[in-house]
């Protein structure tokens, strides 16, 4: 899969005061260390002795009433027993249970990825994690489980797939420095007191609100409070555990690192719904990894990316983030003078000696309602496996309406079929669709058809994840989904489509490849028509009652995010049908 990986030397003493000596940078670290746990333990110990004092004041209001006062009104008594049971009870800890994320990693199974995790927790100075799991996400991230709040336990970490296929050896050496850091830093035994007190906060908060709003008003100011510190102490620990990572990796890597794993970041959901899940429900397993290569490859998804970076510079700091923001993390980072290592450009994934195993499990954890018995295929073969029985399935759904059309005919009668395709497929699934709905799945319906005829005719389909769809012919290529958009959205003359035709040589080619008996045709148009004529009766009829499960072969009913505009088709997807992944663990560190 790859070279055996290469041992790294961190820079020697003598080179200290050009690249920061480790000891140095220790001491830094255990005056860091004392000053966040101080905050930490006051900020808990504020909370916990503050809702104390509380309880006890609403347990002494019936209590001197009926002492000193030799009465008891029932309703303060009752107000005052719930409001103090509902502190209390939201003061008693949780049992956490840890749930594996993803795939165990060892090292009889994964040495060289091994091999460099090692390494790095010798340059840093810590000792290796106890276990290492492979998880779903463009992310890595550390935490202490098991002990008693932080104290005790085994070192957890996780390393996504998708960040693998992102990032090369050197960036992972510095994603691993960094997540080390936060051992290094002790901020794994910091995050269950933290995390503790926010959720006890939060539990408190939710009880009172619904029994009073006096009362609940001291635990929304203290939260805001506690918020506000701990996570300028979280920010605080992340700009640390960078220091970290670009003495031991080098100030290049950390930040060719920090802009990969935010850019793959916001395209990885994409990738995952538009790419692998249609593969999934078709019964197909693709190789994840290799995919998301491939994705991250395609221009489109390379512009997406570059403006995902871009973008940060103008957003603001909230005192509320977790992070410190993408810019400032990189100004921090290249501030400091160090001794960058030799760069190593070979793909992190290429570490992974069984990764059509991993990924296998690994999907299996993400959607055990898709992964039993999937056949492996190649993203080579997903456009004429996976998606060309779509399209065929679309012909036969749609035959009726696209009847004697060709293709010529396209850019003048192209909007008014999609409105009609649409407004049909809206009014038997019962989906209330405003026009533009209705005509992108029109649009869609009609690429999928154009798409289906001139497979059917001969052409090859070629497509990598992250890019168009392109029927390729004996006289040129056409991007069948683009060009109906186009026509739909009036973008496209007709007398540029005409050339086009006459170059890819499909002039006068029906869309719908024509029966064996011209009387099917003419009672598929006319059941069409019936329909159609019918289709306001049956809105009517169907008013307020749940709408149906959309078909697997048409696109989802709302458009996609603005981050996510480059897609290159629109999914069909099943309704209801949903794929989730798992998120970090309470108290995680995420790169």
């Amino acid at each position: 899969m790859g070279a055996a990986v290469q041992p790294f030397v961190p820079p020697s003493r003598a080179a200290g005061k050009r690249a920061g000596n480790p000891v140095v940078a220790g001491r830094r670290f255990t005056a860091s260390i004392t000053f966040r746990a101080g905050v930490a333990l006051a900020l808990t110990a504020g909370f916990y002795v503050g809702a104390l004092a509380i309880v006890a004041g609403l347990l002494y209001v019936p209590y001197a009433e009926l002492v000193h006062a030799g009465r008891l009104h029932l309703r303060l008594a009752v107000f005052c027993l719930v409001g103090a049971g509902i502190i209390l009870w939201a003061l008693v800890p949780r049992a956490d249970r840890f749930t594996p994320p993803g795939p165990l990693l060892t090292p009889q199974v994964e040495p060289r990825l091994f091999a460099l995790i090692r390494e790095v927790a010798t340059a840093t100075g810590q000792p290796m994690p106890a276990e290492v799991y492979l998880v779903p996400e463009v992310n890595a991230w550390v935490t202490q489980r098991g002990g008693v709040m932080g104290l005790g336990g085994r070192r957890v970490m996780g390393l996504g797939l998708p960040l693998l296929a992102s990032v090369t050896e050197a960036e992972l050496r510095a994603v691993i420095a960094h997540e080390l850091g936060h051992f290094h830093g002790g901020d794994t035994r910091l995050a269950p007191w933290i995390y503790k007190t926010r959720v006890a906060l939060v539990r408190t908060i939710e009880g009172l609100s619904a029994h009073s709003a006096l009362l609940h008003l001291p635990f929304v100011w203290y939260a805001g409070c506690f918020l506000r510190v701990s996570q300028a102490v979280s920010r605080h620990q992340e700009l640390m555990a960078d220091a970290l990572a670009a003495r031991t990796a080098g100030v290049a890597a950390v930040v060719d690192g920090l802009m990969k794993v935010h850019g793959a970041g916001r395209v990885f959901a994409g990738f995952w719904a538009t790419e692998v899940v249609p593969v999934l429900r078709a019964g197909a397993l693709p190789p994840v990894g290799e995919g998301f290569q491939r994705y991250l490859a395609a221009e489109p998804v390379q512009r997406a990316m570059q403006d995902a970076v871009s973008a940060t510079r103008a957003a603001r700091h909230d005192a509320y983030d977790t992070h410190p923001s993408l810019p400032e993390r990189i100004r921090a980072v290249r501030g400091r003078a160090t001794l960058d290592p030799p760069s190593e450009s070979r793909p992190a994934m290429a570490l992974l000696s069984r990764l059509p195993d991993l990924e296998r499990q690994l999907v299996t954890a993400l959607a055990p309602a898709h992964a039993h018995g999937l056949r492996p295929v190649r993203w080579e073969d997903v456009p004429v496996q996976v998606y060309l029985p779509m399209w065929q399935a679309a012909v036969r759904e749609h035959r009726g309406a696209l009847a004697w059309v060709t293709v010529d005919e396209l850019p003048s009668k192209a909007r008014n079929l999609a409105s009609a395709i649409g407004a049909r497929v809206a009014s038997e699934s019962g989906q209330a669709w405003d026009e533009e709905m209705r005509l992108r799945h029109g649009a869609w319906v009609l690429g999928a058809v154009l798409a289906a005829r001139l497979a059917g005719s001969g052409w090859s389909i070629t497509g990598h994840p992250g890019e168009p769809f392109v029927l390729v012919g004996p006289g040129g290529t056409l991007d069948p989904f683009s060009s109906t958009a186009a026509m739909v959205e009036g973008a496209l003359a007709g007398e540029t489509w005409d050339a086009a035709c006459a170059r890819v040589e499909i002039v006068g080619l029906t869309l719908v490849e024509p029966t064996e008996s011209p009387a099917e045709t003419v009672r598929e148009v006319t059941a069409v028509a019936v329909q159609e004529a019918a289709a306001p009766a049956r809105q009517v009829a169907r008013a307020g009652k749940p709408a149906r499960s959309r078909s697997a072969t048409r696109p989802p009913a709302a458009a996609p995010a603005a981050e996510t505009t480059f897609f290159r088709r629109p999914v069909p997807t099943r309704g209801g049908a949903t794929v989730s992944y798992r998120f970090l663990s309470p108290g995680a560190h995420g790169k």
